[in-house]
């Protein structure tokens, strides 16, 4: 006899909680560590949960396993880094700002 399962949900299962405001909706990434979206704790906010795993669950069907081995690699998702090109004068800017804070002698 094998020892019973932590849960019976598939690794790859989404999660989804709340609390008196929100909805939470964690989705599983591959090696990446899990991203938790925030809903507001109504029927639109549920609304919007429901569709985001729609769209993840036909978008990554291609990966899925079937019959016990993967048709395809699943890619990592990587996130964009949206750069922002600081100037000097916006650097002076925060230099200053921080210095009047006490933060910087």
């Amino acid at each position: 006899m094998g020892k019973p399962a932590d849960t019976s949900a598939p690794p790859w299962a989404r999660k989804v909680w709340f609390d008196t405001e929100n909805l939470y909706l964690e989705m599983p990434v591959v090696g990446q560590a899990p991203i938790t979206m925030k809903f507001s704790f109504t029927e639109d906010g549920l609304s919007k949960a429901l569709k985001t795993i729609r769209h993840v669950a036909e978008v990554s069907a291609a990966y899925a396993p079937r019959n016990g081995k993967t048709v395809l690699d699943h890619p990592i998702v990587k996130r964009p880094k949206e750069r922002y090109k600081s100037t000097l004068e916006d650097r002076a800017k925060a230099v200053d700002v921080l210095r009047k804070a006490g933060v910087l002698k």
